[in-house]
This record gives structure tokens, C-alpha cells and sequence, in this order.
């Protein structure tokens, strides 16, 4: 090996010289306090610390993260039934009860438009949970009807990503078209310009599928409330001053019963429903039994909309796993006020059946799998963790080996230009007093299996090169 080989160390090997030293420091300090500083240490850093550390960061987000379960206007069946979910879901487990920990996610129920602003938020991923009517398409500039004071910060996305998924269907929402009984129809159709109609307020399904299916039916109105709550509809469809009122909500809905219980309005069909599900696919002809409202004795025909739990993806598997798991268990309480509900389908995969894809957490509902630490793919992330950290180790371990052979060498290179050994005045006996000091750092680096055999014997035959 040429000397000007060996005394020259790399660039990056001088640029690492600056860390090595102030790791060395650190180092010594550690010792200095009887701390574990050697490759032991480091194995439970990369094995046990950082984990535990990733875990600690998991749960103290889960704990100081809002969660928003998004409902929809007051006096509809979502708005019933949904702080009754968000009860069940923040009560804790006996296990937690047991640790005085609060680990369970705090869901907290927020009061919205409808359907459309629901899967604006889930979409966003500003939202968690939300009642939304299956298969509803929304626009890529969408913009919520009504604000809500969510917590999390919005996306600086130009275009909505798609990231509401489905947990499981809930029960059926009829379209009700409520009219006032001294107009006289009896059927969409008779619908007419003058009538002040009343499609639902902006940002929910109502209006959506009310615009849709005049539209195809040829019908213009006047339209009226589109501002409206529930609560200020009634009172002006009591005081006559909306004439037909359109609702896209669960049987046996308040709003629905308060004022059929007036006996001043009626049910309106909609005769050509089974037409208007060829162009509507996520619309199904429904039939509202008679007798449900008061007034109303005789059955009629309308269209209806699933509406289902949905998740917004920012939920990971094992939280929504754990949403399906809970409320399925209490899910004939929940609904019973509800006809027409899916409680009784709760075991059963209800992909085919919805629009909306699955969260892969409701998927493994359906599957019974549960995620679990022995997941298949929890165990391909460990896997692959443990395969960087390996490949780390090897490639650090073997960089730092080469570096300190290539200080040692140096040092030689030091020696020989000190003491003159390739002159004609050499100094052997200085060199080979020096030389010992040199070697010295490199047999305990020999030792301690900071270097391979093969390494000191390159660095003793690079000495007897120049002696």
C-alpha cells in the first residue's frame, strides 16, 4: 500500500472527524455518570425506546385530538340518534377504568346542513363520523353551506381528497313531500310555478335530490326556505306561508310528525319513482306504510336514500374497527326508534350493496379480522423496521470500522514524517516508542471488535513497510 494512499483520509472521512469527536465527549460524559454506553444501549434505543416512544406519541395525539361526529339538522333522525352513538363510543373500557386512563377517543357531536357538507368535512378529514346518504356526488369546489367551528386546521389542497368511506348502512330515508291539504294534489306531478316549496336548506341531501328529480320531472316551483333550519320551516309552513315542504329523512322523523300531527298536511307521492331510479341509481323506490304518520292511513309511494355511519380516512383501521365493534353491539338500541333500520344486517358485508367503498377498518368488521399486533401487516411493519435498522447498523458499523483504520493509518503517516524515517537521519528509536502509543488505541479497538483482524493486520503491514 502507497503511503500517499493511506495518510491521505477521505474528505467525508474528515467531515465525519468533527462528529466523531463530539459523540466521543458525550460518550465519556455518559460514562462518567455509570451510564450503559456501548452497542447493548443502543440495540434497546432502536428496539425498545424508539417504539415505545412512537406508541407514547400515538396515544397523546389520540388524547388531545377532537374528534367530530357530524350529524345533521335538528329535528331529523340523525340528530336523534347521533349523541346517543357519541355516548356509547366515549365510555371506557374496565381495563382503562382499572388504570384511571382515558385512552377512548372524545367524539363530539356537531349539528350540521346535511349530507353533502358531511362528506365536505370527511373529505377533508376535518370531520371523523358523519351520517351521509349513500352514493351522494359532490363537486370538487364544494363549499359547506353552513361553517362549523371544527378544530382542526383546513387543507391547503386546491381539490377535495376522496376520503369518506363507509362503516355500515344505519336505515332507509324516504323523500317526504308534505303538502298543505287545502291545495288538493296528491302526487309530485301536480306540483305547480305559484306553490312556494320548500327543497330542503343548502348543503343538504334534501336539496340535492329535490333539484335532481324536478329537474327530470320537468317541474318548475318557486322555491322558498332554502335558508331555513327545520325548526323556522314548520312554523312557516304552519303559517302558510311555504305551501310544500320536501324532507329526505327517516321514517317517524320529528319535523315529519309534528306536522302531520296538525292534520292540516299530507303525504305526497311520487308516481314515477321507479323511473327515477334509471337515472338516479343511489334513489330506490320506497313505500311509507300507512298509518305511520296521523292523517296519513293509506301507503305511499316515494323514493329513498340510504344513509349510513361513514369514516373519514384520517380514522386509522384500528379506530374504526373499534367504532364498527361498539356500536354494532348496541345498534337495535340505537336505531329502534328508526322503522325501516338495518339493524338486523349489521353482521352482514354490506359492500355490495352501498356506494361508497368500505374503511378498511369496517372491512375488518366484516371479515372478522380485527387488527391486533400480530396482524400480518403489522408484522411487515415490524419486518421492515427491523430490516432499516439492521441495514443501518451494518452499513454505520462498517463506515466507522474503515474510519478508524484510516486514523490509525494516518497516525503512522504522522510518525514517519516526525522521526524521519524515510530520510537519512531516522530516529527508529523515538519512531518505535511512538509507534507503540499508535498501536495501542488499535488493539483495543482489536479487542472490543471495533475492527476485524484482517484490519490490524493491514495496519501492521503498512508499519513493517516502512521500517
Amino acid at each position: 500500500m502507497s503511503k500517499n494512499h493511506a495518510g491521505k483520509v477521505p474528505r467525508h472521512y474528515g467531515a465525519f472527524r468533527r462528529i466523531d469527536r463530539a459523540c466521543r465527549r458525550i460518550k465519556r460524559r455518559l460514562a462518567s455518570h455509570r451510564l450503559l454506553v456501548n452497542a447493548s444501549w443502543w440495540y434497546v434505543l432502536l428496539l425498545v425506546i424508539v417504539p415505545l416512544m412512537y406508541l407514547t406519541g400515538v396515544l397523546v395525539h389520540r388524547t388531545h385530538t377532537t374528534y367530530y361526529l357530524l350529524t345533521g339538522p335538528k329535528g331529523g333522525i340523525s340528530n336523534l340518534i347521533g349523541p346517543r352513538m357519541a355516548e356509547l363510543l366515549n365510555q371506557t373500557t374496565p381495563l382503562e377504568q382499572a388504570l384511571h386512563l382515558d385512552l377512548v377517543p372524545d367524539y363530539t357531536v356537531e349539528e350540521s346542513c346535511g349530507s353533502l357538507d358531511n362528506l365536505y368535512y370527511l373529505n377533508r378529514g376535518l370531520a371523523h363520523l358523519a351520517f351521509v346518504h349513500d352514493g351522494l356526488p359532490i363537486e370538487p369546489n364544494y363549499e359547506p353551506k353552513c361553517p362549523l367551528p371544527l378544530k382542526e386546521p383546513r387543507s391547503q389542497d386546491a381539490h377535495i381528497d376522496q376520503r369518506a368511506r363507509a362503516v355500515f348502512p344505519l336505515y332507509t330515508a324516504p323523500l317526504h313531500i308534505v303538502a298543505r291539504r287545502e291545495l288538493k294534489i296528491a302526487d309530485l306531478q301536480d306540483l305547480r310555478s305559484p306553490m312556494k316549496v320548500y327543497l330542503g336548506s343548502e348543503g343538504s341531501a334534501t336539496a340535492f335530490v329535490a333539484r335532481n328529480i324536478l329537474a327530470r320531472s320537468g317541474l318548475t316551483v318557486t322555491q322558498t326556505g332554502m335558508h331555513l333550519n327545520y325548526d323556522k320551516t314548520i312554523q312557516q309552513m304552519l303559517d302558510g306561508q311555504i305551501d310544500v315542504g320536501f324532507f329526505l329523512t327517516g321514517l317517524n322523523a320529528g319535523v315529519i310528525q309534528q306536522l302531520m300531527r296538525t292534520g292540516g298536511f299530507t303525504l305526497l307521492a311520487i308516481g314515477r319513482a321507479p323511473g327515477l331510479q334509471m337515472h338516479f341509481p343511489y334513489l330506490h323506490p320506497v313505500t311509507i306504510p300507512g298509518g305511520i304518520y296521523e292523517g296519513a292511513d293509506k301507503e305511499v309511494l316515494t323514493i329513498g336514500a340510504t344513509t349510513i355511519l361513514a369514516a373519514s380516512t384520517a380514522l386509522s383501521d384500528v379506530e374504526v374497527f373499534t367504532v364498527a365493534t361498539k356500536l354494532s353491539q348496541h345498534l337495535h338500541d340505537l336505531i329502534r326508534d328508526v322503522p325501516m333500520n338495518a339493524a338486523k344486517a349489521v353482521d352482514t358485508d354490506p359492500s355490495k350493496d352501498l356506494y361508497y367503498p368500505l374503511h378498511e377498518g369496517a372491512v375488518r368488521f366484516f371479515d372478522h379480522d380485527p387488527p391486533f399486533f400480530l396482524d400480518p401487516k403489522t408484522l411487515a411493519g415490524i419486518g421492515t423496521y427491523l430490516s432499516l435498522v439492521y441495514a443501518a447498523f451494518g452499513f454505520t458499523s462498517q463506515y466507522l470500522r474503515k474510519y478508524r483504520v484510516q486514523r490509525v493509518l494516518q497516525a503512522v503517516d504522522r510518525a514517519i514524517k516526525f522521526h524521519g524515517i524515510t530520510t537519512g537521519n531516522p530516529d527508529h528509536q523515538r519512531y518505535h516508542a511512538h509507534l507503540r502509543l499508535v498501536l495501542k488505541p488499535a488493539l483495543q479497538a482489536l479487542r472490543h471488535h471495533s475492527i476485524s483482524f484482517e484490519d490490524f493486520q493491514r495496519i501492521t503491514e503498512y508499519v513493517k513497510g516502512h521500517s
